[in-house]
């Protein structure tokens, strides 16, 4: 009789352990891997010049705003603001980001090839828009240093027809490639048009890229028809470490030129004059001396130096600035042509 009470006891004991304990265990361990399910980041911004390297190539810590472990496959959206073509394949990559549900395994990012030009320019990204993969290598050592934790390298590049399904058989070709894990769940087709109709509908996929604060002061409209005549100088023109000469030195002429007869104040169609002058003056043009004739005439910039008035984004991003001074530039152009 004692046996069976003493037995009875160390069930009821048991089933007390098991409820007080083993099942709220279970619980939190079912809601950790329910919170530790990678979710979608969306397409980010790359920020600052250094995100290229110290977050994709050469990661310096393993977090960035989620994972960024070995594991991690970059898919870099190489782009500039005011690129009718990158603005059109711009909502597939924002809705392949909104979608996939892997960031442990892919993330996607944009990169802005008109605000760091000179980061483009050194890693060959010669036109926009480009997507590239970035991918750590297999077998690859550690460094024995601080520097950084590891490195990925570029494994795939696209630059194709602008049609979504284009991009996102791309990306599962490079899946069965090896170069993205197969555990990577791809959204439906459905699911990726739903969220490219969102995206759209924000309107940033047009409108907002371009938008202006007119104002009464004809002085910001200046402002910025100078600071985008001073950048659209450089932008791009040396994109590869070719001389300018020939058939992009006469484009660079022609350009000039219109500027010296169409810009919207004497003293810039006067600067406008002296600098084609100038170019005139030799037939080829290393990197180093054009800019030092840029800057003998005063226009030089950097596109974190200029200043916008009438072009003020508010702060979002892709909003005013460049964009917007370059329609505004050339705006005007066409409307004092003749």
């Amino acid at each position: 009789m004692a046996k069976s009470s003493l037995g009875a006891m160390l069930q009821i004991l048991s089933l007390t352990l098991v409820v007080t304990l083993v099942i709220p265990y279970l619980q939190y361990q079912l809601n950790r891997s329910k919170d530790e399910t990678p979710k979608p980041l969306g397409l980010e911004t790359l920020e600052q010049r250094s995100d290229l390297y110290a977050v994709v190539r050469w990661p310096k810590k393993y977090r960035f705003r989620g994972p960024n472990d070995r594991r991690v496959v970059w898919a870099v959206f190489f782009h500039r603001p005011y690129c009718g073509a990158c603005r059109r394949i711009r909502p597939a990559l924002e809705a392949l980001g909104s979608t996939v549900n892997a960031s442990k395994h892919l993330r996607f990012a944009s990169f802005d090839c008109t605000k760091f030009q000179s980061v483009c320019a050194r890693d060959n990204v010669h036109s926009q828009p480009i997507v590239r993969l970035y991918k750590a290598q297999e077998g690859h050592a550690e460094p024995d240093n601080d520097a950084f934790l590891f490195e990925r390298h570029m494994v795939a590049e696209w630059q194709g027809a602008l049609i979504a399904t284009e991009i996102f058989n791309w990306f599962k070709v490079n899946q069965a490639q090896g170069h993205i894990s197969p555990a990577v769940k791809w959204p439906s087709n459905d699911e990726v048009a739903t969220a490219m109709l969102q995206f759209k509908s924000q309107g940033k996929a047009r409108v907002e890229y371009v938008t202006t604060m007119f104002r009464s002061d004809r002085g910001g409209y200046l402002q910025d028809v100078r600071s985008a005549l001073k950048l659209s100088l450089q932008d791009a023109i040396f994109a590869t470490d070719a001389p300018l000469e020939g058939a992009r030195l006469d484009a660079i002429l022609s350009y000039v030129e219109v500027l010296s007869h169409t810009l919207p104040s004497s003293t810039l169609r006067l600067s406008a004059s002296r600098l084609l002058a100038d170019l005139k003056a030799k037939h080829t043009w290393s990197r180093d001396s054009y800019f030092a004739m840029l800057s003998a005439h005063g226009m030089a910039i950097e596109e974190g130096d200029a200043v916008w008035s009438w072009c003020k984004g508010g702060g979002r991003q892709g909003v005013g600035g460049y964009p917007c001074g370059l329609w505004l530039l050339f705006h005007t152009m066409l409307a004092n042509s003749e």
